[in-house]
């Protein structure tokens, strides 16, 4: 595409968020403890100051990572709207906010600097690949060594059939229209796609995703759709294609994962395509500048917390104790006394591994060594199974060097 085009693409979409207002709440999976634990478990990530958003919208992860992160709170939007909400709900943090009304094309290295931590969230899949190219390569060079990325985009089957539906009502709808009337059009081939029987019964999935898409608010209705005519689904190893070349590795996604992932950032990524091809979803991959290892839950690098508690009264069911985590709304049993007594310990505060495991085994009196395999394996599979649920949370030791 000729770069005055993608300009003009850029200027339009920005037009689009200046019209209707759109925020939606970042996952708490990403603020920079969670994130700077994550990329612990693979023996990568730094202390996390400086934070980069690229596409920062309102202002909401930033905002978030303000609360953890000390350092420079950098961010940049093309919609003028968005930067004004952003500035206001960033001004608590003083100084150390710059927050840039740009053409993300128009940001370099140079003017941006380094950070520890670079969010691209709601971005990358939606703009035009000149765009995309240049954003990873911002994202490879602004990343201090051990820095971390947060790059999210739509991956497997089910966005697909949603993108072949998108492109239908993105056709659908008159462009000159006000979004109002534009937004009314959609919605009655939405209407008509989703009450199809005949396509309910030759293409289910499709009847599916149109009837989902009927339920979705008007403000994701209209970004989604109206302003997003490149709009592509992506892979982890399109993204970690990208990045490698430039020292950048995929440590994984943040979602639950139902196996230990394998060691290189090109097995995670194939891993997780697999994965994703059948359904797939929104995804939150994690990058690190720097070669990142094997996924180790019991580094020294890593703290363990968690809000699981033991119920009222020391209540079993099934001969299995119940622990309770009332922030999550949410119920973990288990039938090992060693990873009971694990949590006991995780729930007073953050403990390594090596501190933690050895205090459960004096809680119960073992006698059997915290090297154990055996012991080992079946509490560290606990463990990261309660991680993969969100029920425990990996945090960086404080002492890393970076």
């Amino acid at each position: 595409m000729d770069p005055s085009d993608v300009r003009a693409l850029n200027a339009s979409i920005a037009e689009g968020y200046d019209a209707v207002p759109y925020e939606m709440s970042p996952p708490y999976q990403l603020d920079p403890d969670l994130v700077a634990g994550f990329a612990a478990l693979y023996g990568s990530g730094r202390p996390i100051r400086d934070v980069l958003d690229l596409g920062c919208g309102s202002g909401l992860q930033l905002a978030r990572a303000g609360e953890q992160a000390g350092g420079r709170l950098v961010g940049a939007d093309l919609s003028a709207a968005a930067v004004a909400l952003a500035r206001s709900r960033c001004e608590r943090f003083g100084a150390r906010v710059d927050i840039r009304h740009a053409d993300l094309l128009d940001l370099t290295p140079e003017a941006l600097g380094q950070f520890d931590l670079i969010y691209n969230l709601g971005v990358i899949y939606v703009v035009p690949p000149e765009v995309r190219a240049h954003l990873l390569r911002l994202i490879s060079q602004c990343l201090r060594p051990g820095g971390v990325a947060v790059i999210s985009y739509f991956a497997g089957g089910v966005p697909m059939v949603r993108l072949g539906l998108y492109a239908l009502l993105h056709a659908a709808a008159d462009r000159h229209a006000p979004p109002a009337r534009r937004l009314e059009q959609v919605r009655g081939m939405l209407e008509r796609v989703s009450g199809d029987a005949k396509l309910a019964s030759e293409n289910p999935a499709l009847s599916w995703v149109a009837r989902q898409t009927a339920n979705t608010k008007d403000d994701i209705l209209f970004h989604e759709i109206f302003d997003r005519p490149h709009a592509e689904v992506l892979s982890a190893s399109a993204l970690h294609g990208a990045l490698v070349e430039r020292g950048v590795n995929f440590l994984n996604t943040v979602s639950w994962r139902p196996a230990e992932p394998p060691p290189t950032s090109r097995e995670r990524a194939l891993a997780c395509d697999l994965l994703d091809l059948p359904i797939g979803g929104y995804r939150y991959g994690v990058f690190a500048a720097g070669k990142g290892g094997s996924f180790d839950p019991c580094s020294r690098a890593v703290l363990w917390r968690t809000g699981l508690r033991r119920a009222a009264n020391g209540r079993r069911e099934e001969g299995r104790a119940v622990f309770e985590h009332q922030a999550r709304d949410a119920v973990a049993t288990t039938s090992s006394p060693v990873t009971e007594a694990l949590l006991d310990e995780l729930v007073a505060g953050p403990r390594t591994w090596s501190d933690a495991l050895p205090a459960a085994l004096r809680r119960l009196g073992f006698s059997r060594s915290p090297d154990d395999p055996q012991l080992i394996q079946g509490v560290r599979t606990d463990l990261v199974t309660l991680w993969g649920y969100q029920l425990v949370e990996a945090l960086a030791a404080p002492n890393r060097k970076g």
